[in-house]
């Protein structure tokens, strides 16, 4: 796989301070909870399950996981989350095993 170019230059702090700018703080709080977003994610993630096999849905593939990472990065801001910190702590708690499974048994096995 191929990594994009600016995914190596641009990190999550850059990326968070641009969505700051680009929020009307007077209306997001009333327009945006938290449970809002977290819906939200919920139905881009559905979506996203429903084309992710479909090669022709490549565009639309990749504007439900750029909104759905946006909307994680909402949350992530609105919960005064460290994104970076909190993957590295998992990864590092997990280092010698695939993470893949770690979220696997905690979701598919319900």
């Amino acid at each position: 796989m191929q990594t994009p170019k600016l995914d190596d230059k641009v990190s999550l702090g850059k990326l968070k301070k641009r969505l700051l700018k680009v929020i009307d703080h007077k209306t997001w709080e009333k327009t945006h909870s938290e449970k809002n977003l977290a819906g939200m994610l919920v139905r881009v993630s559905c979506e996203l399950l429903d084309k992710i096999t479909k090669p022709e849905m490549e565009d639309q593939i990749r504007e439900d996981i750029v909104e759905a990472l946006l909307l994680i990065l909402y949350i992530a801001m609105a919960q005064n989350i460290d994104l970076a910190g909190e993957i590295l702590k998992i990864t590092n708690e997990n280092e010698n095993i695939y993470i893949l499974p770690v979220i696997e048994r905690k979701y598919l096995s319900v």
